[in-house]
């Protein structure tokens, strides 16, 4: 097809971020903005652990963390579909498949690193 997929093959959830390229990479307040965000891939740092982790990762240093693909985003809201979740984070995790409900300001949103492309996104015309 002439396009090349998101090229980290890894199960630690951070390294997502951390070795996407920039220009797969979308910050987490910029995704109220993104036209189609169904497919993205969310990653965030562990509900159970500080809110600041997040913003360790954005600075390249690793911690432990989670991933899933964003379903919708609608209002202030963020639905994803997520593996070894609860639905409500690590904190009272199941280890179960599931829809996951991120709300703007909340625990899990709190802790959201950014989102990645599997594509390369569209270069803006200048």
């Amino acid at each position: 097809m002439g396009f090349e997929l998101h090229p980290v093959r890894t199960g630690r959830a951070v390294k997502h971020w951390l070795e996407a390229g920039e220009s797969r990479r979308i910050a987490r307040d910029d995704i109220w903005s993104v036209e189609h965000p169904r497919g993205l891939i969310y990653i965030r740092t562990r509900t159970s652990k500080p809110a600041n982790d997040a913003n360790k990762v954005r600075r390249g240093i690793s911690r432990t963390g989670h991933v899933g693909i964003v379903v919708s985003v609608d209002g202030d809201t963020i639905t994803g579909v997520a593996g070894n979740s609860s639905s409500a984070g690590h904190a009272s995790g199941s280890g179960a498949v599931c829809h996951e409900t991120i709300k703007k300001g909340d625990r899990a949103y709190e802790r959201i690193v950014g989102f990645v492309s599997v594509v390369d996104l569209p270069v803006e015309d200048q």
